[in-house]
């Protein structure tokens, strides 16, 4: 999944989709998730692209047939997309940008008994 820091307002339509594959059975799996920039690197836009890794790992973790949430990379250094786009959680010096910060303390709050947490632990048991 590439996006790009317009993305945030659209992310509504990944749950909306996510509820039709979990009604049909279907696991899903985010990966090679990466946000890349537009013009230049503002505080602004390194807030739009924060914005867009929580909105998205949000949904994720929010919907029990999201199995796994993978960015493309660690950071700019390594990443396909070299800069300007710069679209990984991490500088190229590998110094940690607003989307680190941003999925990090979403994944360190985040209720470990929501709904999709409970339901997915509990698919899991079943397979096993």
């Amino acid at each position: 999944m590439h996006e790009d820091i317009d993305f945030g307002s659209k992310t509504y339509h990944i749950g909306e989709n996510f509820d039709r594959y979990e009604a049909l059975g279907i696991k899903v799996h985010i990966t090679e998730f990466d946000v890349k920039g537009k013009g230049g690197w503002s505080q602004a836009n390194l807030a739009k692209q924060a914005d867009v890794y929580y909105k998205v790992l949000d949904v994720c973790l929010h919907h029990a047939n999201c199995e796994s949430f993978e960015t493309w990379g660690i950071n700019d250094k390594y990443t396909w997309l070299k800069a300007p786009a710069n679209p990984l959680p991490r500088d190229k010096n590998n110094k940690e940008k607003g989307a680190y910060w941003a999925m990090r303390d979403l994944l360190k709050n985040f209720d470990r008994n929501d709904p999709a947490v409970k339901k997915r632990n509990q698919r899991k048991a079943a397979d096993a």
